[in-house]
């Protein structure tokens, strides 16, 4: 008898903050639970987190909690569908 594994969804977050703000950022998304990987980039947006979730309500709770923080002025989820290449078993 084998037990149905689910998938967790991956997504990418790019999280765009208020420049003054940078290191509350920095140490808040340290502390990012479901994200694997955190990044500060250049470009449009400051941050890049890549992040797993069990399920959708999960992530959207997530994304809100996110949203709440005054010094985040924008963030974009992006659910990952396929791995063209990379690694697939994280």
């Amino acid at each position: 008898m084998s037990k149905s594994v689910r998938e967790k969804i991956k997504v990418i977050i790019t999280i765009h903050v208020v420049p003054e703000k940078s290191n509350i950022a920095k140490e808040f998304l340290s502390k990012f639970e479901a994200a694997k990987e955190v990044y500060e980039v250049t470009g449009d947006y400051d941050f890049f987190a890549i992040a797993e979730f069990d399920s959708l309500s999960e992530l959207s709770k997530t994304i809100e909690e996110m949203r709440s923080q005054q010094w985040i002025l924008k963030t974009t989820t992006s659910i990952i569908l396929t791995v063209v290449r990379g690694e697939t078993n994280s």
